[in-house]
């Protein structure tokens, strides 16, 4: 039981570790395609590859925020199933369900917009 406990705060502290990362290559992202999209279009568009340098770099960065945001999904599968059971608690559960009814949400709000 202890050593399940001390696996669950381990995966806990990895999902918190690959949400921090997500968060940080974001803003990075987000600021160095700001930075070369201002550094472009104050050079008068002379020189028209340097908006396609946006792309090196948002594709590369995009594809690791992706792989961070996998890798929570699968811990957080895995706590769900294997580990939250045995310890009692339901933290990764309630959490899904309540993204669940957010998203229910969501569409029955489009609907009466509609």
């Amino acid at each position: 039981m202890e050593n399940e406990l001390e696996e669950y705060k381990l995966l806990k502290e990895e999902i918190q570790n690959c949400v921090e990362r997500d968060n940080s290559l974001a803003t990075f992202m987000v600021t160095a395609v700001a930075s070369i999209l201002t550094f472009a279009i104050s050079v008068n568009l002379q020189i028209p590859f340097l908006f396609l340098i946006s792309f090196c770099i948002l594709i590369p960065f995009t594809s690791r925020i992706s792989h961070y945001k996998t890798n929570v999904a699968r811990i957080s599968a895995y706590l769900i199933v294997f580990s939250e059971k045995d310890l009692g608690i339901s933290y990764e559960n309630r959490n899904s369900k309540v993204k669940v009814k957010k998203t229910k949400m969501d569409r029955s709000m489009d609907k009466i917009k509609k």
